[in-house]
């Protein structure tokens, strides 16, 4: 089932909304009548499978809002992630709760071991606490079904509570789209004005579609300070923005929007929504439909090329106009716009790899002190002689005539000017670190711990990039037992990535077919809910195009006929293929070879 689709009929709802007073009676609680008296606000947010005081009964619920011309429709499926039965079995409490282990991926109540129960039913009590942000999601899910089909309100409320404490980037992703999707679909611009307000420390939300969407949708213009912020995210700032004095940048926005609408902000609606293109969008992460039904094609304002000009076009005549008034103002034209070349200082950037790391040894980093500081002096770093002009790109030195490069230092966020002779050290350092945050990043997206995989390097003698693929093999066959084949994709698919960079083409690509094959059938991930199917049509049939391009690639560098790419497919499928599958390896074949190769 589709969670975008044309709504037909109204689905069956849930039961009647209980006085969460009334859900701390023993009699009706079940195995939950040991645990601690829950807060009454949280109460009212949970969703019971069963007992006297059931609230949920399993069907589809199924909805639309209007924007403008455009239906968006959002539904969520029969099986509920974060419905509570009190029939379930709950653990006593640990002596130490560190030793419960995490919940899986996607994980909902009833597939949570009795321990785990425990300790979500007891994170509850105070939700602020840190807690493994995959308990935070089993209490999210429900909350999402109330944004759209429940307490609305008080749901919007405990998100934004929850917001307040858990900011992991999944769930801050995740919780933002609902909460714009549900201000919008309840047409409620004090919902949006709510959330706007809790974006503590920046004046302006994240201008993203669907945040443009919801302001167009509600008739709310956007404000001189959003569209700053619009022209940050598009373009380029050395094509409008001054440094200092934003007052006078924002004054002179909101005269040119008087003059032209009559109003100090724009009017969303001088852009039809029928005209912007369209795109997919994530609006709820509530596992009772798969990963990839949770999107919907939304109206994509940013991607509006009449739009994209107009930001332009203000924002230039913004910059044009305050360079006009300061220079009048001071006689001279200010700051970076000034002929005479300026010391700067440059702050290190946030690099996750300079103090060292658990698997890599520390990288010096003075080594290019000296380089930063020509770049900040504007100075030669040759002769140390003074600079007529800080370049951008690559200029001579007038006084000894060596060449001088100005080049961004990955090791510390920094820009530095360097002598050719300097280069190939920057790109040695550069190299390192482009490697390091790779296995990081590969190391994160399968929630490996360096503790392992130091474990591994030290029981095999070998590298973290082998002891890297060892644990992610592993953790592919763990997603495979849970009946999560789109983890399990996506496991093989870092494996392959692994592999690509290790310079091992074959097994690169024999991961990127074993990842077609899974593409091509549909792979779900269960998410512990009973009678999820493993392989489902209406999820698959398309290769991701990054997938073909490898595959492609990677056939033509080992000179791959064909014939024998097709023979190696085979192979690499034959070990995952299994009863349920839609396609058979030769019928995935036929669908694969079609993508790869189109018809003219």
């Amino acid at each position: 089932m589709k969670l975008v689709r044309k709504l037909v009929g109204q689905g069956a709802k849930a039961a009647a909304l209980p006085d969460a007073s009334t859900l701390s009676s023993p009699d009706s609680m079940g195995n939950l009548a040991g645990v601690s008296p829950l807060p009454q606000d949280v109460l009212r947010l949970l969703w019971f499978l069963d007992g006297s005081h059931c609230n949920y009964v399993p069907s589809e619920d199924t909805t639309s809002f209007e924007a403008g011309p455009v239906t968006v429709h959002i539904g969520f499926g029969v099986g509920e992630p974060s419905a509570i039965s009190v029939a379930l079995p709950i653990a006593p409490n640990p002596v130490d709760w560190s030793s419960v282990p995490d919940p899986p991926y996607y994980p909902a109540y009833a597939s949570l071991s009795p321990r785990q129960r425990r300790k979500y039913l007891a994170w509850l009590i105070d939700v602020r606490q840190e807690i493994q942000i995959g308990y935070v999601f089993v209490f999210y899910y429900g909350l999402e079904r109330h944004l759209f089909f429940g307490r609305a309100d008080e749901a919007f409320d405990m998100v934004l509570r929850l917001r307040q404490t858990h900011r992991h980037s999944s769930f801050l992703f995740y919780s933002e789209a609902a909460l714009i999707a549900s201000a919008t679909y309840h047409k409620r611009p004090d919902l949006l004005g709510r959330y706007v307000e809790s974006t503590s420390g920046a004046t302006v939300p994240e201008m993203s579609n669907l945040y443009l969407l919801a302001k167009a949708a509600l008739d709310i213009p956007l404000t001189p300070e959003e569209i700053v912020a619009v022209g940050e995210k598009l373009l380029s700032p050395k094509r409008w923005h001054l440094p200092g004095e934003p007052e006078i940048v924002n004054g002179l926005i909101e005269e040119s929007l008087l003059r032209r609408y009559g109003q100090p902000a724009l009017p969303l609606s001088v852009f039809p929504i029928a005209d912007w293109p369209r795109g997919p969008q994530v609006l709820v992460a509530n596992i009772s439909f798969a990963q990839e039904q949770r999107s919907a094609p939304v109206p994509q304002l940013l991607r509006s090329t009449r739009f994209r000009e107009e930001i332009s076009s203000m924002l230039t005549m913004a910059r044009d106009g305050a360079v006009a008034r300061l220079k009048d103002r001071s006689g001279s034209v200010p700051g970076a716009l000034a002929s005479v070349v300026e010391p700067v200082s440059q702050p290190l950037a946030p690099q996750r790899l300079r103090e060292g790391h658990a698997l890599f040894r520390a990288l010096d980093t003075k080594q290019f002190d000296r380089n930063v500081d020509s770049y900040n002096s504007c100075v030669c770093p040759g002769c140390r002689m003074p600079l007529p002009k800080r370049p951008e790109s690559a200029m001579k030195c007038p006084s000894c005539n060596v060449r001088v490069r100005a080049r961004s230092i990955s090791l510390t966020g920094q820009k530095g000017l360097f002598r050719e002779d300097e280069l190939d050290s920057l790109k040695a350092v550069a190299d390192e670190c482009a490697r390091r945050n790779f296995l990081c990043d590969m190391m994160e997206g399968q929630q490996l711990s360096s503790r392992s995989i130091k474990v591994t390097m030290a029981r095999k003698g070998c590298a973290v990039e082998e002891a890297l693929l060892e644990a992610t093999a592993n953790k592919a066959l763990e997603h495979r037992q849970s009946n999560n084949m789109g983890l399990c994709r996506n496991a093989l698919l870092h494996s392959g990535q692994i592999h690509r960079r290790m310079g091992d083409a074959a097994g690169a690509l024999t991961r990127f077919l074993q990842v077609s094959y899974y593409d091509v059938n549909g792979c779900v991930n269960a998410g512990g809910l009973p009678g999820t199917p493993m392989f489902d049509l209406q999820s698959g049939t398309l290769v991701a195009p990054a997938v073909l391009g490898w595959i492609q690639a990677l056939a033509q560098e080992q000179h791959m006929t064909a014939g024998q790419l097709r023979v190696a497919f085979l192979h690499a499928v034959h070990r995952i293929s299994e009863p349920g599958m839609p396609y058979a390896p030769e019928q995935g074949w036929d669908v694969i070879s079609r993508q790869l190769w189109p018809s003219p």
